[in-house]
């Protein structure tokens, strides 16, 4: 009798104990590792890491976000029409307004569309809006550029309070100051962001989403920076603005080419930029600095690239939007 006594107080020690386990176990942290650095983040909160899928690419929105693409549908800043948003399919066809609002910095997850409303120079709020053109909504108060969209957040630049780096939740809410540098040329990468401080005349630091970890990671001054493939390019205005390439965390770093180049944005194994040297054409190389060819004749500013296509200003025909292919042909005005 003893011995069944004893063997039933073990039994429910032993319960006990794995219940406390599992209550601790519900507090702690947890965190999912993302399978596709290009197209999602680990965004941080106080106690979760979950993975939030990017409202556009890095290269696009250093290019001041002019286009966004979901599925076969491109979304994108009729320049033609005061920037206005609107969207059209990938073939050219069907192209139809969704908002009244000079529209930039283009994400779009969802059924939602996140842009800066650029009301004037000193006017420029992050608005949202459905895909179908209802719903249109300010999120914030701040002066914003350089808006990335991952999952339930928004991180930007806030011009407001002198660059500094924020983010707030896609509904308003959790607005937080993240440093105390003047932050530009914003793009997110695993668990960090990496960015041009221009109270360090453009270097390049890094910062964990929770704003932990500020880090510097170069002395050069920086230009469109591109962070993809575990690498971070960008044009370096310290030698006449040559595309430079190093790791993320500072090392290995090496000049990719001989011409001034501005512009830049990666698309798979090429980058793209403007060669100045030659009135601001658009050219490609690949990713080693192999392989220079030109891309295409007219002199180009803003280079946005979707899948085959490469949007791009005129600066000859100003307010318009082209694409051409990423060959170089097929040239149309996007409107």
């Amino acid at each position: 009798m003893k011995r069944k006594m004893l063997f039933c107080l073990v039994i429910t020690l032993s319960l006990a104990i794995i219940l406390v386990g599992c209550g601790k176990n519900k507090d702690s942290t947890t965190s999912v590792t993302s399978k596709r650095n290009d197209t999602s983040v680990k965004v941080e909160t106080e106690r979760v890491e979950t993975i939030g899928v990017k409202g556009s690419s890095a290269g696009n929105i250093v290019n001041n976000g002019l286009v966004a693409q979901q599925g076969s549908v491109i979304y994108f800043s009729n320049i033609s029409d005061k920037g206005k948003l609107y969207k059209i399919n990938g073939d050219g066809k069907g192209s139809s307004k969704i908002n009244d609002d000079n529209s930039q910095f283009i994400n779009v997850i969802g059924q939602w569309v996140y842009y800066v409303n650029q009301v004037s120079s000193n006017e420029n709020y992050i608005y949202k809006i459905k895909t179908d053109g209802t719903g249109r909504t300010q999120v914030c108060n701040d002066q914003s550029k350089f808006i990335n969209v991952a999952g339930d957040w928004i991180f930007y630049s806030n011009d407001s309070d002198e660059g500094r780096l924020y983010k707030i939740r896609t509904d308003g809410t959790g607005r937080t100051k993240l440093n105390d540098d003047w932050s530009s040329n914003i793009n997110l990468y695993g668990d960090s962001i990496y960015y041009t401080n221009w109270l360090d005349e453009g270097k390049i630091y890094s910062i964990k989403l929770n704003g932990s970890g500020r880090t510097k990671l170069n002395n050069d001054n920086s230009y469109y920076i591109n962070v993809v493939d575990n690498g971070i390019y960008y044009s370096n205005w310290s030698d006449d603005g040559k595309i430079y390439k190093m790791n993320l965390d500072g090392t290995d770093r090496t000049r990719m080419n001989e011409e001034w180049s501005k512009y830049l944005n990666i698309e798979g194994n090429w980058i793209y930029y403007t060669n100045e040297k030659d009135r601001g054409k658009i050219y490609k190389i690949k990713a080693d600095g192999t392989d220079k060819t030109k891309v295409g004749s007219d002199s180009a500013e803003y280079i946005n690239i979707i899948e085959d296509k490469v949007y791009f200003i005129s600066k000859l025909e100003k307010g318009k939007l082209f694409r051409i292919s990423i060959s170089g042909e097929k040239r149309e005005i996007v409107k």
